[in-house]
């Protein structure tokens, strides 16, 4: 059923793909309730493994009802507002993820997004229903997208973000951090750049700094060992 009420959700807001992983039960229920969206469920893409689900995908999204736990590095979640004032500009493809109605993403179903946001909500039961939370969420990117500003700067593209991240992993290599404590960082780093809407320039200047502070650290390293470091 809320399959049905997904798709008719997506054709409100003008998504044209739908991925459907690994289903449990029969779509003819869901044609049901789609109305005049069951011919984007009869297009919808059902595959096995949430990873073929993601392929291609600029930005991914996860979402949660629990957006924040004090000390988990996983849920840090931004609400859907601020995601789409931020970070959207209408040249990215975004990968949406909701999780099952019953219990949600896993943590490690979250971990593969860069993003994890919520839909602030009553603290005493802020559960939505699943179609109900697709719903507010299309609603926040099709507002933003029919009204995209266009004195901004341009934002960094997502290859430019991943490759200050991949300088972070490398500077906090350099620390001999342990696997742990490196996991987090990276995933901190990972929210921060993504949250945080950097412009192009701005990732320029970060890449710059980065590849400075390693040749420093590399520069000293050899002074210090010489050779014999490795």
């Amino acid at each position: 059923m809320n399959i049905g009420f997904v798709a008719r959700t997506c054709m409100n807001f003008g998504v044209e793909e739908l991925y459907i992983v690994n289903p449990k039960a029969s779509l003819e229920e869901a044609r049901r309730y789609s109305a005049k969206a069951v011919g984007l469920l009869e297009k919808s893409v059902i595959v096995n493994t949430l990873d073929e689900a993601l392929e291609g995908g600029d930005i991914i999204v996860a979402t949660s009802a629990k957006g924040y736990s004090e000390g988990d590095y996983v849920r840090q979640a931004v609400p859907v507002r601020e995601f789409v004032e931020k970070m959207v500009t209408g040249k990215e493809k975004i990968v949406l993820l909701f999780g099952r109605e019953s219990t949600g993403l896993t943590r490690e179903e979250i971990k593969k997004a860069q993003v994890l946001v919520t839909i602030p909500a009553n603290p005493v039961y802020p559960v939505l229903n699943l179609s109900h939370a697709v719903a507010i969420i299309l609603y926040e990117l099709w507002v933003k997208l029919s009204n995209i500003q266009c004195n901004v700067p341009p934002p960094a593209p997502p290859n430019k973000i991943n490759e200050i991240i991949t300088l972070f992993d490398e500077l906090v290599k350099k620390l001999r951090l342990h696997e742990t404590k490196a996991e987090r960082i990276h995933h901190i780093i990972r929210s921060i750049l993504y949250r945080s809407r950097l412009s192009e320039y701005e990732a320029r200047l970060l890449v710059y700094l980065l590849r400075k502070t390693l040749r420093g650290l590399e520069s000293i390293e050899d002074s210090l060992y010489g050779e014999s470091r490795d």
